[in-house]
Protein backbone atom coordinates (compact mmCIF):
# COMPACT_ATOMS: atom_id res chain seq x y z
CA UNK A 1 0.00 0.00 0.00
CA UNK A 2 1.21 3.50 -0.84
CA UNK A 3 0.07 6.72 0.87
CA UNK A 4 0.53 10.29 -0.38
CA UNK A 5 0.47 13.16 2.12
CA UNK A 6 -0.33 16.56 0.61
CA UNK A 7 0.73 19.84 2.18
CA UNK A 8 1.39 22.08 3.80
CA UNK A 9 0.91 24.11 0.64
CA UNK A 10 2.74 26.93 2.38
CA UNK A 11 4.41 27.42 5.76
CA UNK A 12 3.31 30.33 7.92
CA UNK A 13 5.67 33.22 7.33
CA UNK A 14 6.57 33.46 11.02
CA UNK A 15 8.28 30.08 10.91
CA UNK A 16 10.40 31.23 8.01
CA UNK A 17 11.25 34.59 9.55
CA UNK A 18 12.57 33.21 12.84
CA UNK A 19 15.59 31.03 12.17
CA UNK A 20 15.43 29.72 15.76
CA UNK A 21 12.60 27.45 14.62
CA UNK A 22 13.91 24.71 12.36
CA UNK A 23 10.66 22.80 12.30
CA UNK A 24 7.08 23.86 11.90
CA UNK A 25 4.16 22.56 13.90
CA UNK A 26 2.50 21.73 10.60
CA UNK A 27 4.76 18.75 9.95
CA UNK A 28 3.49 15.95 12.19
CA UNK A 29 6.00 13.15 12.26
CA UNK A 30 3.73 11.09 14.50
CA UNK A 31 1.23 10.70 11.65
CA UNK A 32 3.87 9.02 9.51
CA UNK A 33 5.15 6.94 12.41
CA UNK A 34 1.65 5.60 13.04
CA UNK A 35 1.53 3.91 9.62
CA UNK A 36 5.12 3.31 8.53
CA UNK A 37 5.14 -0.36 9.55
CA UNK A 38 1.85 -1.03 7.77
CA UNK A 39 2.47 0.46 4.31
CA UNK A 40 4.99 -0.08 1.53
CA UNK A 41 5.81 3.57 0.86
CA UNK A 42 4.87 7.04 2.12
CA UNK A 43 5.12 10.06 -0.17
CA UNK A 44 5.03 13.68 0.97
CA UNK A 45 4.19 16.43 -1.52
CA UNK A 46 4.74 19.97 -0.26
CA UNK A 47 6.16 23.19 -1.73
CA UNK A 48 9.67 24.40 -2.38
CA UNK A 49 9.89 26.82 0.53
CA UNK A 50 11.16 24.29 3.04
CA UNK A 51 14.84 25.15 3.40
CA UNK A 52 14.21 26.22 6.97
CA UNK A 53 13.18 22.67 7.95
CA UNK A 54 16.08 21.02 6.18
CA UNK A 55 17.28 19.32 9.36
CA UNK A 56 13.85 17.83 9.94
CA UNK A 57 13.69 16.54 6.37
CA UNK A 58 16.87 14.59 7.04
CA UNK A 59 15.12 12.96 9.97
CA UNK A 60 12.18 12.05 7.75
CA UNK A 61 14.50 10.43 5.24
CA UNK A 62 15.61 8.04 8.01
CA UNK A 63 12.10 6.60 8.06
CA UNK A 64 12.30 3.50 5.90
CA UNK A 65 9.39 4.30 3.61
CA UNK A 66 9.15 8.06 3.15
CA UNK A 67 9.92 10.02 0.00
CA UNK A 68 9.72 13.82 -0.09
CA UNK A 69 8.70 15.86 -3.15
CA UNK A 70 8.83 19.65 -3.07
CA UNK A 71 8.42 21.03 -6.59
CA UNK A 72 9.29 24.69 -7.16
CA UNK A 73 6.22 26.88 -7.60
CA UNK A 74 7.99 30.21 -7.15
CA UNK A 75 6.99 32.94 -9.60
CA UNK A 76 3.46 31.66 -10.18
CA UNK A 77 0.39 33.52 -9.00
CA UNK A 78 -1.81 31.80 -6.43
CA UNK A 79 -4.29 30.23 -8.85
CA UNK A 80 -1.62 28.98 -11.25
CA UNK A 81 0.42 27.63 -8.35
CA UNK A 82 -2.54 25.59 -7.08
CA UNK A 83 -3.24 24.26 -10.58
CA UNK A 84 0.40 23.27 -11.02
CA UNK A 85 0.47 21.70 -7.54
CA UNK A 86 -2.60 19.60 -8.36
CA UNK A 87 -1.15 18.57 -11.73
CA UNK A 88 2.09 17.43 -10.09
CA UNK A 89 0.17 15.48 -7.46
CA UNK A 90 -2.01 13.80 -10.08
CA UNK A 91 1.07 12.75 -12.07
CA UNK A 92 2.66 11.42 -8.87
CA UNK A 93 -0.49 9.40 -8.06
CA UNK A 94 -0.44 7.78 -11.51
CA UNK A 95 3.31 7.24 -11.74
CA UNK A 96 3.72 5.70 -8.28
CA UNK A 97 0.32 3.97 -8.22
CA UNK A 98 -0.71 5.68 -4.97
CA UNK A 99 -3.53 3.99 -3.04
CA UNK A 100 -4.54 6.71 -0.56
CA UNK A 101 -4.26 10.51 -0.77
CA UNK A 102 -4.53 12.42 2.50
CA UNK A 103 -3.31 15.65 4.04
CA UNK A 104 -1.42 16.75 7.13
CA UNK A 105 -3.90 19.39 8.27
CA UNK A 106 -6.00 22.24 6.93
CA UNK A 107 -8.63 22.18 4.22
CA UNK A 108 -6.72 24.37 1.73
CA UNK A 109 -4.24 21.72 0.62
CA UNK A 110 -6.81 19.04 1.49
CA UNK A 111 -8.89 20.38 -1.39
CA UNK A 112 -5.89 20.16 -3.70
CA UNK A 113 -5.39 16.60 -2.48
CA UNK A 114 -9.05 15.82 -3.13
CA UNK A 115 -8.86 17.02 -6.74
CA UNK A 116 -5.61 15.22 -7.57
CA UNK A 117 -6.70 12.05 -5.78
CA UNK A 118 -10.21 11.79 -7.20
CA UNK A 119 -9.02 12.65 -10.68
CA UNK A 120 -6.55 9.77 -10.40
CA UNK A 121 -9.24 7.43 -9.03
CA UNK A 122 -7.71 7.12 -5.57
CA UNK A 123 -9.16 6.92 -2.06
CA UNK A 124 -9.08 10.34 -0.38
CA UNK A 125 -9.04 10.82 3.40
CA UNK A 126 -9.36 14.44 4.53
CA UNK A 127 -7.91 15.45 7.90
CA UNK A 128 -9.43 18.62 9.38
CA UNK A 129 -7.71 20.37 12.28
CA UNK A 130 -10.15 23.24 12.81
CA UNK A 131 -12.76 25.54 11.35
CA UNK A 132 -10.85 27.28 8.58
CA UNK A 133 -13.71 29.64 7.71
CA UNK A 134 -14.16 30.75 11.34
CA UNK A 135 -10.43 31.42 11.56
CA UNK A 136 -10.57 33.48 8.36
CA UNK A 137 -13.44 35.53 9.79
CA UNK A 138 -11.41 36.49 12.85
CA UNK A 139 -8.35 37.26 10.71
CA UNK A 140 -10.44 39.60 8.54
CA UNK A 141 -10.25 37.62 5.32
CA UNK A 142 -13.90 38.31 4.51
CA UNK A 143 -13.90 42.02 5.35
CA UNK A 144 -14.90 44.75 2.91
CA UNK A 145 -14.89 43.81 -0.77
CA UNK A 146 -13.64 40.28 -0.01
CA UNK A 147 -17.01 39.14 1.37
CA UNK A 148 -17.56 37.13 -1.80
CA UNK A 149 -14.83 34.74 -0.60
CA UNK A 150 -17.05 33.37 2.19
CA UNK A 151 -19.68 31.72 -0.07
CA UNK A 152 -16.85 30.51 -2.29
CA UNK A 153 -15.18 28.84 0.69
CA UNK A 154 -18.55 27.36 1.71
CA UNK A 155 -18.87 25.74 -1.70
CA UNK A 156 -15.33 24.40 -1.52
CA UNK A 157 -15.96 22.96 1.97
CA UNK A 158 -19.14 21.26 0.84
CA UNK A 159 -17.35 19.67 -2.13
CA UNK A 160 -14.40 18.65 0.01
CA UNK A 161 -16.41 16.84 2.66
CA UNK A 162 -19.00 15.33 0.32
CA UNK A 163 -16.48 13.89 -2.14
CA UNK A 164 -13.91 12.63 0.39
CA UNK A 165 -14.10 8.92 1.24
CA UNK A 166 -13.41 9.60 4.91
CA UNK A 167 -13.03 12.72 7.07
CA UNK A 168 -10.88 12.82 10.21
CA UNK A 169 -11.70 15.55 12.74
CA UNK A 170 -10.25 16.51 16.10
CA UNK A 171 -13.40 16.72 18.25
CA UNK A 172 -17.10 15.91 18.50
CA UNK A 173 -18.13 19.55 17.90
CA UNK A 174 -16.10 19.49 14.68
CA UNK A 175 -17.85 16.29 13.71
CA UNK A 176 -21.21 18.00 14.19
CA UNK A 177 -20.13 20.98 12.10
CA UNK A 178 -18.93 18.86 9.18
CA UNK A 179 -21.94 16.52 9.37
CA UNK A 180 -23.92 19.45 7.96
CA UNK A 181 -22.04 18.93 4.72
CA UNK A 182 -21.79 15.14 4.43
CA UNK A 183 -22.73 11.70 5.76
CA UNK A 184 -21.93 11.48 9.48
CA UNK A 185 -20.91 7.83 9.18
CA UNK A 186 -17.73 8.63 7.24
CA UNK A 187 -16.53 11.15 9.87
CA UNK A 188 -14.12 9.89 12.53
CA UNK A 189 -13.00 11.82 15.64
CA UNK A 190 -9.27 11.20 15.95
CA UNK A 191 -6.98 13.89 17.44
CA UNK A 192 -3.23 13.41 17.29
CA UNK A 193 -2.91 12.54 20.94
CA UNK A 194 -0.07 13.31 23.32
CA UNK A 195 3.24 11.61 24.02
CA UNK A 196 2.58 11.16 27.74
CA UNK A 197 6.12 9.98 28.41
CA UNK A 198 7.59 13.13 26.93
CA UNK A 199 5.00 15.56 28.27
CA UNK A 200 5.14 14.49 31.91
CA UNK A 201 5.33 17.25 34.49
CA UNK A 202 6.03 15.06 37.48
CA UNK A 203 9.56 16.46 37.81
CA UNK A 204 8.43 20.08 37.51
CA UNK A 205 7.49 21.34 40.97
CA UNK A 206 4.94 24.11 41.35
CA UNK A 207 6.07 27.52 42.47
CA UNK A 208 5.47 27.68 46.21
CA UNK A 209 6.68 31.24 46.69
CA UNK A 210 3.35 32.93 46.03
CA UNK A 211 4.21 34.05 42.49
CA UNK A 212 2.88 32.61 39.24
CA UNK A 213 3.94 32.38 35.60
CA UNK A 214 1.08 32.44 33.08
CA UNK A 215 1.95 30.83 29.75
CA UNK A 216 0.42 31.51 26.33
CA UNK A 217 1.62 29.33 23.44
CA UNK A 218 0.20 29.98 20.00
CA UNK A 219 0.06 32.20 16.99
CA UNK A 220 -0.29 35.94 17.18
CA UNK A 221 -3.70 35.62 15.63
CA UNK A 222 -7.11 36.74 16.78
CA UNK A 223 -8.75 33.35 16.51
CA UNK A 224 -6.29 32.23 19.20
CA UNK A 225 -7.28 35.14 21.46
CA UNK A 226 -3.72 36.40 21.92
CA UNK A 227 -5.04 39.97 22.15
CA UNK A 228 -7.25 39.01 25.11
CA UNK A 229 -4.29 37.44 26.89
CA UNK A 230 -2.14 40.53 26.33
CA UNK A 231 -4.90 42.82 27.55
CA UNK A 232 -5.27 40.70 30.70
CA UNK A 233 -1.52 40.88 31.24
CA UNK A 234 -1.60 44.67 31.01
CA UNK A 235 -4.37 44.79 33.63
CA UNK A 236 -2.09 42.85 35.99
CA UNK A 237 0.98 45.05 35.52
CA UNK A 238 0.77 46.19 39.14
CA UNK A 239 0.36 42.67 40.50
CA UNK A 240 4.00 41.62 41.03
CA UNK A 241 3.14 37.99 41.80
CA UNK A 242 1.89 37.38 38.26
CA UNK A 243 4.16 37.24 35.21
CA UNK A 244 3.32 36.28 31.62
CA UNK A 245 5.29 34.32 29.03
CA UNK A 246 4.18 34.48 25.38
CA UNK A 247 5.62 31.86 23.02
CA UNK A 248 4.84 31.96 19.30
CA UNK A 249 5.35 34.31 16.37
CA UNK A 250 6.03 37.31 18.60
CA UNK A 251 9.00 39.63 18.37
CA UNK A 252 11.25 38.69 21.33
CA UNK A 253 11.18 41.45 23.95
CA UNK A 254 10.30 42.09 27.58
CA UNK A 255 8.05 44.57 29.35
CA UNK A 256 7.13 45.14 32.98
CA UNK A 257 5.41 41.81 33.51
CA UNK A 258 5.53 40.14 30.06
CA UNK A 259 8.22 38.13 28.31
CA UNK A 260 7.72 37.65 24.56
CA UNK A 261 9.96 34.71 23.75
CA UNK A 262 9.18 34.23 20.08
CA UNK A 263 8.86 30.78 18.45
CA UNK A 264 10.70 27.79 19.91
CA UNK A 265 11.75 24.39 18.65
CA UNK A 266 9.34 21.59 19.69
CA UNK A 267 12.17 20.01 21.68
CA UNK A 268 12.00 23.03 24.02
CA UNK A 269 8.30 22.71 24.80
CA UNK A 270 8.64 20.53 27.90
CA UNK A 271 11.07 23.06 29.36
CA UNK A 272 8.67 25.90 28.50
CA UNK A 273 5.71 24.18 30.16
CA UNK A 274 7.87 23.44 33.19
CA UNK A 275 8.43 27.18 33.68
CA UNK A 276 4.69 27.82 33.83
CA UNK A 277 2.21 27.58 36.69
CA UNK A 278 -0.88 27.94 34.50
CA UNK A 279 -1.52 27.82 30.75
CA UNK A 280 -4.08 30.11 29.13
CA UNK A 281 -6.00 29.55 25.88
CA UNK A 282 -8.61 32.29 25.32
CA UNK A 283 -9.37 31.01 21.81
CA UNK A 284 -12.29 32.26 19.74
CA UNK A 285 -12.30 29.16 17.53
CA UNK A 286 -10.39 25.85 17.66
CA UNK A 287 -10.37 22.23 16.62
CA UNK A 288 -8.64 20.51 19.52
CA UNK A 289 -5.40 22.40 20.23
CA UNK A 290 -2.31 20.43 21.16
CA UNK A 291 -1.36 23.15 23.64
CA UNK A 292 -4.33 22.34 25.88
CA UNK A 293 -3.56 18.63 25.75
CA UNK A 294 0.17 19.11 26.34
CA UNK A 295 -0.50 21.41 29.28
CA UNK A 296 -2.84 18.88 30.88
CA UNK A 297 -0.35 16.07 30.29
CA UNK A 298 2.27 18.25 32.03
CA UNK A 299 -0.08 18.62 35.02
CA UNK A 300 -0.50 22.33 34.37
CA UNK A 301 -3.90 23.86 35.20
CA UNK A 302 -5.47 25.52 32.19
CA UNK A 303 -7.70 28.55 31.68
CA UNK A 304 -9.83 27.89 28.62
CA UNK A 305 -12.38 30.02 26.81
CA UNK A 306 -15.88 28.84 27.65
CA UNK A 307 -17.22 29.48 24.14
CA UNK A 308 -14.84 26.97 22.54
CA UNK A 309 -13.76 24.47 25.16
CA UNK A 310 -16.87 23.90 27.27
CA UNK A 311 -18.04 21.29 24.77
CA UNK A 312 -14.58 19.69 24.49
CA UNK A 313 -13.59 19.07 28.11
CA UNK A 314 -15.43 18.11 31.31
CA UNK A 315 -15.95 21.10 33.60
CA UNK A 316 -13.77 19.61 36.34
CA UNK A 317 -10.66 19.58 34.12
CA UNK A 318 -10.08 23.33 33.73
CA UNK A 319 -11.06 26.85 34.70
CA UNK A 320 -13.30 28.35 32.01
CA UNK A 321 -13.32 32.03 31.12
CA UNK A 322 -15.38 34.35 28.94
CA UNK A 323 -13.85 36.11 25.95
CA UNK A 324 -13.27 39.12 28.17
CA UNK A 325 -9.92 40.30 29.61
CA UNK A 326 -11.57 41.25 32.91
CA UNK A 327 -12.93 37.73 33.37
CA UNK A 328 -9.56 36.25 32.36
CA UNK A 329 -7.87 38.36 35.05
CA UNK A 330 -10.37 37.12 37.63
CA UNK A 331 -9.67 33.49 36.70
CA UNK A 332 -5.90 34.04 36.89
CA UNK A 333 -6.20 35.57 40.35
CA UNK A 334 -8.45 32.69 41.41
CA UNK A 335 -5.75 30.17 40.54
CA UNK A 336 -3.14 32.33 42.26
CA UNK A 337 -5.17 32.30 45.48
CA UNK A 338 -6.03 28.57 45.35
CA UNK A 339 -2.77 26.63 44.84
CA UNK A 340 -4.20 23.35 46.17
CA UNK A 341 -7.08 23.45 43.69
CA UNK A 342 -4.55 24.24 41.00
CA UNK A 343 -2.69 21.01 41.82
CA UNK A 344 -5.94 19.03 41.75
CA UNK A 345 -6.75 20.42 38.29
CA UNK A 346 -3.29 19.43 37.10
CA UNK A 347 -3.67 15.84 38.30
CA UNK A 348 -7.14 15.53 36.80
CA UNK A 349 -5.87 16.80 33.47
CA UNK A 350 -3.00 14.33 33.47
CA UNK A 351 -5.32 11.40 34.22
CA UNK A 352 -7.75 12.50 31.50
CA UNK A 353 -4.98 12.58 28.87
CA UNK A 354 -3.56 9.22 29.95
CA UNK A 355 -6.96 7.53 29.79
CA UNK A 356 -8.37 9.18 26.67
CA UNK A 357 -5.82 10.97 24.50
CA UNK A 358 -2.44 9.29 24.67
CA UNK A 359 -0.54 9.17 21.39
CA UNK A 360 -0.44 5.37 21.53
CA UNK A 361 -4.24 5.21 21.59
CA UNK A 362 -4.72 7.82 18.90
CA UNK A 363 -2.05 6.34 16.60
CA UNK A 364 -3.93 3.04 16.45
CA UNK A 365 -7.21 4.81 15.73
CA UNK A 366 -5.62 7.03 13.08
CA UNK A 367 -4.00 4.07 11.34
CA UNK A 368 -7.24 2.10 11.27
CA UNK A 369 -9.21 5.08 9.94
CA UNK A 370 -6.70 5.93 7.24
CA UNK A 371 -5.83 2.46 5.97
CA UNK A 372 -9.00 0.39 6.42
Amino acid sequence: MKVLYVGPYFFRQAFQDFTISKITGYVFRDLYKAIEDFVDEIFWLTTAKIAFIEDELKEYQKLKVIKVYHPPLIGLNKIKAHIQFIRIGYDLCKKEDIDIVTNISGDVHAFDGLIMGKRAGKKVVVRVAGNQMASCCYRGKYDSWRKFLLPADEIRARMLYQLADKVIVMSQPERGRIAKYTNDEKICVCPRGIDTEKFDGKLAERNEGGSMMVLYIGRKSKEKGYDLAIEAAKMLEDTPQVKFLFVGDFEPKESKNIIFKGPVHPSQLVEIYSEADVVILPSRTEGLPQVALEAMSMRRPTILSHDVFDSLFPRELAVFCRLDPIDIVQKILYILKHPEESRVLGERGRKFIEENLSMKQMSVKYRQTLLD
